[in-house]
Parts: C-alpha cells; structure tokens; sequence
C-alpha cells in the first residue's frame, strides 16, 4: 500500500517521471542555439516552466562544475607570460 502512495504522490508532481539528464541537456543546448521554448516543449514533451527549469539546471551544474571554471591570473607578470605565449 505504502508503495501505491508513492508512486501516487510521484504521479502527481511528474505525471511523466522526472526528466533525464540527456533531456535537459538537449533542451539547453537547442534553446541556447536559438529554439523557441514552445517548439522545446512539443519537441521533448515536456511543460514551458520544465524547458526553463531544465535550463536552469544545467547552467548551475555547469556553473559548479571545478573543471570548467576560468581562472584568471593574479600578476601582471603571469598575464604577460600567457599573453607572449599565445602569439
């Protein structure tokens, strides 16, 4: 019975299941390449608000991730040393 809850209570605040990574990454990428938040939507399946959640998330895990922060250089002579190298 506890299961039938659940699930219940997980139909009503995701009628469809949560949305997977590959989704949201998808809808970021076509929405920052141009796409229409309603064509998203018709295209994945999902609600307007979720086309913006799902953006929205992706940018904060993309944000947060160690790897892709940019560091700039604290001395003047580091930004010359990377400056000179370049070209």
């Amino acid at each position: 019975m506890r299961q039938i809850l659940n699930q219940k209570e997980n139909w009503k605040s995701a009628p469809n299941g949560s949305i997977p990574l590959e989704t949201r990454l998808a809808v970021t990428l076509r929405f920052f390449a141009g796409g229409d938040p309603y064509d998203l939507m018709e295209m994945f399946g999902i609600s307007h608000s979720s086309v913006f959640t799902s953006i929205d998330l992706t940018m904060l895990a993309i944000v947060r991730c160690e790897k892709l922060q940019v560091k700039y250089p604290e001395s003047h002579e580091e930004q010359m040393r990377i400056h000179c190298c370049r070209y």
